[in-house]
């Protein structure tokens, strides 16, 4: 979950604001995941109400979790074990092209490391080492799926 927007008003160094408008971006590859959070955000919108603090909740968009498909997954996973790689699943939530491949085709996605974990952003790093990592793992599982053709 990410607060990505928020905005006091008034908008200044020296007043208590009156009003603040923040987003939530929630997401997770588990439906049940998503449900929990939203009922655990509305039930801190119903508490402060009851101190007295007006509270809004409203959904902007919403999208159902798109599963990978679990052959490429498998055969992703294969391939870093063979290069004696670490890896992990992770679930993105992002709205990769992806989400609407996979509703026509078999669609996986390999995430390579970023430097001090920062992501969409100018200070973004992506060093040679998980380039390469990540171009051989993608190769790897070109090659199982080739040959299981």
């Amino acid at each position: 979950m990410t607060a990505g927007q928020l905005n006091l008003s008034p908008s200044s160094s020296n007043c208590i604001p009156g009003k603040c408008v923040f987003t939530l971006d929630i997401r997770s590859g588990d439906m049940d995941i998503l449900k929990t959070i939203l009922k655990k955000v509305e039930m801190c919108a119903k508490e402060q109400e009851k101190n007295g603090i007006a509270v809004e909740v409203k959904t902007l968009s919403y999208r159902d979790p798109v599963l990978m498909d679990q052959r490429l997954r498998s055969d992703i996973e294969k391939s870093c074990q063979e290069l004696s790689l670490s890896y992990r699943y992770l679930d993105s939530g992002a709205g990769h092209d992806s989400m609407i491949f996979a509703k026509r085709w078999p669609t996986a996605m390999i995430f390579l490391p970023n430097r001090n974990g920062i992501s969409h952003n100018p200070a973004e790093c992506i060093d040679y080492n998980a380039m390469k990592n990540g171009t051989e793992v993608l190769y790897h599982t070109i090659r199982h799926l080739d040959q299981s053709q």
